[in-house]
């Protein structure tokens, strides 16, 4: 649609000034060649029912997210679910890159308190 350089642009607007890596680049660019984004409005939780979560929840938001408030995200989810495992990434943009060893240990933790059920 924007051809490569402009697809370049926009994810460096979409990371607002975070660092992207080569592969990062090449793939979001592979992203937007074959995926439109939604232009309505994003579905939302309500805050009653952010309240009545039960399960661990672990929210990571990038801090120079050019696309959502991240401050004001956090904000809420802090306010309303109990016991949310937290994280505003200081150097992250929208897409969070390379944060996998930041995740692995909350799915451990949450596999093992709630027990067999759950399968990763």
């Amino acid at each position: 649609m924007f051809g490569h350089r402009g697809s370049d642009s926009i994810v460096r607007h979409v990371m607002n000034g975070s660092e992207v890596p080569a592969v990062a680049l090449e793939f979001m660019n592979l992203v937007y060649k074959h995926f439109r984004s939604r232009m309505d409005a994003q579905p939302l939780l309500t805050d009653a029912e952010l309240r009545t979560l039960t399960m661990p929840v672990l929210l990571m938001a990038g801090a120079k997210d050019a696309i959502f408030n991240s401050i004001r995200t956090v904000a809420r989810f802090e306010r309303l679910v109990k016991g949310a495992d937290i994280r505003l990434l200081p150097q992250a943009g929208h897409a969070l890159i390379d944060v996998a060893e930041e995740i692995m240990p909350f799915l451990v933790k949450a596999a093992t308190e709630r027990g067999p059920s759950l399968h990763l």
